[in-house]
């Protein structure tokens, strides 16, 4: 597997979202009339996103797209699947590891899309603070566990799995599947036991719903890890 560990996700200057018709969770304003195309520029400097002159939000700089060459075939860099890229998940940022499975000799990392902020769901299609940024990655390759079928993200205080699909329910159905398969084999869980255990102490969410594929995150804080 490949892990790619974000050391750091530097953005500055001028970031913008927008409403472009057709886009977003509410293509067509529940079968009313359209907003139009609308965009907001703002200014991210030093930690802050000028969102008005009265409003100012903290950044959270992130990559919305990171992955490697999938299974077979090409795939366009909007969509996403077992091979990462267009995830938009918010825990692919400072401080944290991204593990892939790798399908092609060389694995082909690709990254982009940083942004700035993003709420979950990414509503509105545009639905972060897109803006230019520089990173800093650091690479590694080591054995991939023999369940390792979707991108992993471990935090400090987290450890993190991802599904992509439509239906939503079906991205959830699959992150909680691999969290299974990932307290199974590494933590020693029973899988029933695990499945239980997620009933009391998940913490899950969708990250988007705007890409060709929906992205859900299933988290589990550390604490309650054996050993730990």
């Amino acid at each position: 597997m490949l892990t790619v560990e974000v050391i750091e996700v530097g953005v500055h200057g001028l970031g913008f979202t927008a409403l472009w018709p057709g886009i977003g969770i509410f293509p067509d304003w529940v079968r009313r009339k359209e907003f139009g195309l609308q965009n907001r520029n703002v200014r991210v400097e030093q930690g802050i996103v000028h969102w008005s002159d009265t409003l100012k939000l903290p950044a959270k700089p992130m990559i919305g797209v990171i992955g490697v060459a999938p299974v077979a075939g090409g795939v366009l860099t909007i969509d996403n699947g077992t091979h990462g890229g267009n995830l938009d998940v918010q825990e692919v940022t400072n401080g944290n590891r991204v593990m892939f499975p790798i399908f092609q000799e060389g694995a082909y990392l690709y990254c982009g899309d940083v942004h700035a902020l993003q709420g979950d769901a990414e509503c509105n299609g545009m639905g972060a603070i897109e803006i230019r940024g520089h990173l800093k990655l650091r690479l590694s390759l080591s054995p991939a566990p023999k369940r390792l079928n979707w991108p992993r993200i471990e935090t400090p205080t987290h450890i993190c799995t991802v599904g992509c699909a439509r239906p939503l329910d079906d991205a959830l159905r699959i992150a909680f599947e691999e969290m299974v398969y990932w307290l199974e084999e590494s933590y020693r869980i029973p899988a029933p036991e695990a499945y239980m255990l997620l009933g009391q102490i998940a913490e899950a969410r969708c990250t988007q719903m705007v890409n060709p594929k929906f992205t859900y995150i299933c988290k589990v804080d550390k604490r309650y890890l054996p050993g730990r």
